[in-house]
């Protein structure tokens, strides 16, 4: 944990109760924070899990991909690297609503909505034909085994006023309300560690190849140089706004 923080630790998990902690993780191994439950996906994975004002939890996935719940074990999100979520809870919000942005697919005889932050509901109570290959605005229930269904109320083309139930498309949405929580994500920065390699920012140059290694699909202009670590980007036209801070 970083310095002023503060945590419980277990046999299998980790409750932050202050500040922030990384969890390199490769088992079953847990963080907690304000009811939040980060998880990693896979083997070998790092992420960063920070206490923010507002009663909110913000997720940082550094390397590997994580699944985040809430206490009941609702999928909220699963967060790759490159990728920040945040998590806020609502005083008062029913556990079973649903509101957001989603595209909606037809698989194997089944509708499903996938979200920004790549989870995926069964659709029921409607008829989603017209929809499919489409982002779409929706409202609902959560239902099924740790809210993996979602019964629709309300479903219209994000950004248009063609829909389905009362109130459809009527307005934008931004992010998503599930389950009492309000989760927002963005893109930021990977940092991967160079190994015997002084730090960069004084002329020293990552290569083309280097630079052209990963692509993030955010709009990238600067970013931190840490001691030891070197940043990748989306490719070498944001070489000149590389600095270290």
């Amino acid at each position: 944990m970083s310095t002023s923080s503060r945590g419980t630790l277990f046999g299998d998990h980790l409750v932050l109760q202050q500040g922030k902690s990384e969890l390199a993780a490769s088992s079953g191994f847990q963080l907690q924070a304000n009811g939040i439950r980060v998880k990693a996906n896979e083997p070998n994975s790092r992420v960063v899990v920070s206490m923010k004002p507002g009663n909110t939890v913000e997720v940082a996935s550094l390397n590997g991909s994580f699944g985040v719940t809430n206490e009941h074990g609702v999928l909220l999100a699963n967060v790759h690297p490159g990728r920040v979520v945040s998590f806020a809870m609502q005083a008062g919000a029913n556990p079973a609503n649903f509101s957001g942005v989603g595209l909606v697919s037809y698989e194997n005889g089944v509708y499903y909505l996938t979200t920004s932050e790549d989870v995926k509901y069964v659709l029921s109570c409607m008829d989603f034909n017209k929809f499919v290959g489409a982002k779409v605005e929706v409202s609902g229930t959560l239902a099924g085994a740790a809210g993996t269904s979602l019964c629709v109320k309300t479903m219209g083309i994000n950004g248009g006023s063609a829909g389905l139930g009362a109130g459809a498309g009527a307005g934008h949405v931004n992010g998503l309300l599930i389950a009492g929580i309000v989760v927002a994500g963005f893109y930021f920065f990977i940092l991967f560690p160079v190994p015997h390699q002084p730090p960069y920012g004084s002329g020293d140059w990552p290569s083309r190849e280097q630079l052209n290694r990963t692509t993030l699909a955010s709009g990238l202009t600067s970013a931190k140089v840490v001691p030891g670590f070197k940043p990748r980007f989306p490719g070498p036209t944001l070489r000149k706004s590389w600095k270290q801070e």
